[in-house]
């Protein structure tokens, strides 16, 4: 514990180490508690750095409650439970300022923090969480009052987590004029239509049966108000959008008994990078890259479970896309003309919001001249090279391992670069790039480049009609695939595909007709496209079939349902 003093016309500021062993500052007042008001007993969670001030909300509480009751003894009872990390940072004085009247209701404490910040949160076992969570419960179920310190679950998240929850749902649902009914046909999807795969989730949720009540990420109290009177099947996020980075939301959805599913279609490190406590280690993650899958389970994931990209073949139908009618110019750019001898590349050239992510990151040049010399030969510099180059370890909860994804996306870009140069420096090529306008300084001047094209409404056209599509893998996915892995194929197009190992989910013989290693030998590949048009239509016609037999999101969501008990 230290005490410092910022002023001389401020009180002591306390700072505590937390569960990583990061030192925080202890905000302090009347604000810094959350209220429960109940009809009986109070109880205390986490006195905070001055017990007076708890001991000051409290008492008035229990006061109110005694007089309410007319000075029987139903009322006015107070107790109180601490962390044992917390109080034994605090000073001798802090322990005297414990009201004697109250009584310490703490389960069995685990030992003292150690100092190792060891990031695990392991000071806190599940037992003894599961047990506070259980008392908490019992209290308000009881008409018990609750005053809470709101730094708790930033402080020890892995002890107070899941007893913050336990309130605030008991109390939400005990002041709730109907009573909770459980509604096992629910799933709560996390985000609006336009957001990442929602449209796409939906879809396939409402095709299997499910009733899908999407949930704003960014409005606090959607969630709550979902859960106030019923305990749906499911929650399901994409990129862990809708939960926030202390676990809140999560306890919240662990104490209403909902399991909750993130499919992590970006690089989960990445992601997990902004998250502050160890709650992402309790739910079930679903990553596109099966690569990903041990280092998680290393880093004390527990649910961790392939599942890779996939297509929304009502989208894509080659039939529905030819019939549709194209959007106005207007609003979507008039498509060249000429789409069927074409190479097209659609995408963008950059790790979207690159500056403000990978700020401060950074590589050693000798590395990159090495990863170059690597992409030279058909080798992939990814982010598992570059976490074993830098020495990344651990992967979380630091954010080195973002220096190792700005490497990576840096390799991914020089990647992309040389495939899309070398298509342009090819006769008769007439590659066409669909992206950001940075292309234009990157490529080959005279390189066809136009405005990225809405998703759901022109790229399933220029998919089809397209001599070929490109498809260029991100080097920040050591075994992952894109979209456009599934997407071309289910719309009738022919995709050239960049060879990585996840390639391994395709049958061989596929994947051996359409892929390429190097950037060199793109050019010839799709000369064989123009030219061959029998063997063009077999290969396409055979990816279209495996692709709509095992690779559409309804199989994606069927196997997220059977994973998570849902089936």
């Amino acid at each position: 514990m230290t005490v410092r003093r910022t002023t001389s016309f401020r009180p002591p500021r306390i700072t505590v180490r937390n569960w990583n062993g990061t030192t925080q500052t202890l905000p302090d007042g009347g604000q810094s508690y959350e209220t429960l008001t109940g009809t009986k007993n109070v109880l205390v969670l986490g006195l905070g750095p001055f017990p007076a001030q708890a001991a000051a909300l409290a008492d008035a509480l229990a006061r109110r409650q005694t007089s309410a009751t007319g000075g029987h003894d139903s009322g006015g009872y107070v107790s109180y439970v601490e962390c044992a990390d917390f109080a034994s940072q605090m000073p001798a004085s802090w322990h005297e300022a414990i009201p004697r009247h109250w009584q310490n209701s703490t389960p069995d404490a685990p030992p003292p923090y150690d100092g190792t910040g060891c990031g695990s949160d392991d000071s806190a076992p599940a037992a003894e969480s599961d047990r506070l969570a259980q008392l908490v419960r019992n209290h308000v179920r009881q008409g018990g009052s609750i005053v809470a310190y709101r730094q708790n679950a930033r402080l020890f998240p892995g002890y107070w987590g899941k007893a913050l929850a336990a309130a605030r749902l008991e109390h939400m649902r005990r002041a709730s004029s109907t009573s909770a009914r459980c509604e096992k046909d629910t799933v709560l999807l996390a985000g609006s239509r336009s957001d990442l795969l929602v449209l796409e989730l939906h879809h396939a949720l409402t095709g299997a049966g499910l009733q899908v009540q999407c949930i704003s990420p960014d409005d606090g109290h959607a969630l709550p108000a979902a859960l106030r009177h019923c305990s749906p099947a499911l929650f399901l996020c994409v990129n862990f959008k809708g939960l926030d980075t202390w676990g809140e939301r999560f306890n919240l959805l662990d104490a209403a008994g909902v399991p909750v599913a993130v499919w992590c279609v970006d690089n989960p490190w990445h992601l997990v990078s902004g998250i502050r406590s160890p709650f992402w280690k309790q739910v079930r993650l679903f990553v596109t890259d099966s690569s990903f899958c041990r280092p998680l389970q290393e880093h004390g994931a527990r649910h961790v479970q392939h599942l890779p990209l996939a297509t929304m073949a009502e989208l894509f139908d080659p039939a529905r896309v030819q019939a549709a009618q194209l959007p106005p110019a207007k609003s979507c750019g008039a498509l060249p003309d000429g789409l069927e001898h074409m190479l097209i590349f659609a995408g963008r050239s950059a790790f979207p919001d690159r500056e403000r992510f990978f700020a401060g990151c950074r590589y050693p040049h000798a590395a990159m001249q090495q990863a170059d010399e690597m992409l030279r030969h058909g080798e992939r510099p990814d982010f598992d090279w570059w976490c074993a180059t830098l020495r990344t370890s651990p992967l979380w909860p630091s954010h080195e391992v973002r220096s190792a994804g700005l490497a990576a996306e840096e390799c991914a870009r020089r990647w992309r670069t040389a495939c899309l140069t070398a298509c342009a420096a090819t006769p008769g090529s007439a590659l066409t790039v669909f992206g950001d306008d940075d292309w234009q300084s990157l490529l080959p001047q005279g390189t066809a480049v136009h405005p990225p094209v809405d998703y759901y409404t022109v790229l399933p056209h220029l998919y089809a009609r397209a001599a070929a599509t490109l498809n260029l893998t991100s080097m920040l996915l050591p075994a992952g695939l894109t979209q456009r892995n599934f997407d071309v194929w289910a719309a009738g197009g022919f995709c050239l595909i960049d060879n990585t190992p996840g390639l391994e989910i395709f049958p061989r013989e596929l994947v051996c007709e359409s892929s390429f290693r190097t950037a060199g030998e793109i050019p010839e590949l799709f000369g064989r496209v123009l030219h061959d048009h029998a063997w063009r239509r077999q290969v396409a016609r055979a990816w279209h079939s495996h692709i709509l037999t095992r690779h559409t999101y309804h199989h994606r969501i069927a196997a997220l349902l059977e994973a998570c008990g849902c089936r």
